[in-house]
């Protein structure tokens, strides 16, 4: 269910209704979409040549996929699973797969280049992943108790080119090491923005809305 949630089916359809193309095939079991789980979907023009392209993963695998056609412009294997202590969302206490099951995707620039090309990707709960371009693992974050959470926010902090991630409770450089984190410790952060409230301060503002057991 949603510790190992994934998409079975992807349909790129035009405004008015026709399906341009599918990969999967679609479900009428309504049990189907009683998910929890972030989907690991993006939509962005990654390699920046003016047409969008399909971010998403199936059979373990990071693809990219053509807008225009949904076939596979590049792919790469999911991170190998690692053991750090960590097995916070993960049925009886052991992890099912060798590699891991993502459980979202956020574009992010992480290497400070114009326009970002990396990728944020996550399980449930314990890890997170930055990738660069060519889908390779530039680190991983996680901390011995630490929840991810949902969904991860990037955001240029303090204006250095280059992203900070907030993860949960806990603000990441762009190298992955940690900055600071606040001293929570029940369950988990659903969603986060960060902004400048005040239009006339340079003040960053970063709200999260976090889940009740």
């Amino acid at each position: 269910k949603d510790a190992y949630g994934h998409i079975s089916c992807l349909t790129a359809i035009d405004l008015d209704g026709n399906v341009l193309w599918q990969r999967g095939e679609p479900s009428s079991d309504f049990n189907m979409a009683k998910l929890t789980a972030d989907a690991p979907f993006q939509v962005y023009d990654i390699d920046n040549d003016g047409i969008d392209e399909v971010i998403t993963t199936k059979n373990f695998e990071i693809l990219i996929l053509d807008g225009r056609t949904g076939e596979v412009k590049k792919k790469a294997k999911c991170p190998i699973y690692e053991d750090v202590n960590n097995r916070i969302g993960i049925p009886n206490d052991q992890y099912a797969f060798d590699r891991l099951n993502l459980d979202g995707i956020r574009i992010a620039n992480f290497s400070g280049k114009d326009p970002p090309s990396d990728l944020l990707i996550k399980d449930r709960y314990s890890r997170v992943y930055a990738l660069n371009s060519d889908l390779e693992v530039m680190w991983m974050f996680t901390l011995k108790s630490s929840n991810t959470g949902h969904y991860p926010y990037t955001f240029d902090v303090d204006g250095d080119g280059h992203d900070e991630m907030f993860c949960g409770y806990n603000l990441v450089d762009h190298d992955g090491k940690l900055i600071w984190s606040l001293p929570v410790d029940d369950d988990h952060t659903d969603e986060i923005i960060a902004c400048r409230l005040d239009p006339d301060s340079d003040e960053i503002t970063i709200g999260l809305v976090s889940g009740e057991k």
